[in-house]
């Protein structure tokens, strides 16, 4: 059990407990870090093979006259537009579970704060209680060795 003292408490976690909770927010930085790496070569993939369709030299000169460039260039873009909402969609899809997961980190929190708040209040009891000099058998205290 680790003691870790914050704004003047004492808070008391469990290692299981501060592991998980580090785990979940490093793992939320490299999911997130790792989808913008993949979708940052895949749309550089992508807008290669798009590239690739436009015929270059004469060839792309008679494309040209002929319609084909502009009909390579609306198709490229339609295709451009669905892959960034699909990137878009799974970032969002990130955000949302990365949400999703704050929230239960804030709701675990909360609950060892009021344990933790429990704790202490139940110690003043107790410290109140013992140490109240009207109650004759819980005020005082044996002597060593009676």
């Amino acid at each position: 059990m680790l003691t870790i003292t914050t704004t003047g408490t004492l808070m008391q976690y469990t290692e299981l407990e501060l592991l998980t909770m580090h785990q979940r927010l490093s793992q939320e930085l490299i999911t997130t870090e790792a989808l913008k790496e993949r979708q940052d070569k895949h749309r550089q993939h992508e807008n290669r093979i798009r590239q690739s369709r436009f015929r270059k030299g004469l060839s792309g000169l008679w494309d040209y006259l002929r319609g084909e460039h502009k009909r390579i260039q609306q198709q490229n873009e339609r295709e451009a537009g669905v892959a960034m909402q699909r990137d878009r969609k799974e970032r969002d899809t990130l955000i949302y579970s990365h949400l999703t997961e704050r929230r239960h980190i804030k709701i675990f929190r909360y609950n060892i704060l009021r344990k933790h708040e429990a704790m202490q209040e139940k110690l003043m009891r107790d410290r109140v209680d013992y140490g109240h000099p009207s109650s004759k058998t819980r005020g005082s205290i044996p002597e060593p060795g009676l």
